[in-house]
């Protein structure tokens, strides 16, 4: 699920009652959150707080440079162009 850091209380407590079906202790609901950055303080408290428990893994991926920036989008441009020659990067 992407963009998590504009689901409203109504939404992230649905996904909070999602995660809290378990059948003989092992949970068979896996969701990946995505979103430009952690939840703010307010969404761990009270029902957040039940939610925030469930998330096993958590992990921040750093923002690129422009030197890498510029080498990933060339890198994809010959993979997914087969060459394409005229690109402006």
């Amino acid at each position: 699920m992407d963009e998590v850091h504009l689901l409203s209380p109504d939404q992230l407590e649905e996904i909070r009652l999602l995660t809290n079906a378990e059948m003989d202790s092992l949970n068979p609901f896996a969701l990946l959150l995505a979103g430009p950055r952690p939840p703010s303080p307010e969404r761990c408290l009270g029902i957040f707080a039940a939610l925030d428990q469930r998330i096993s893994m958590r992990y921040q991926i750093n923002s690129m440079d422009l030197g890498e920036s510029v080498q990933y989008l060339r890198h994809h441009r010959l993979t997914s162009s087969a060459g394409l020659t005229h690109c402006y990067i």
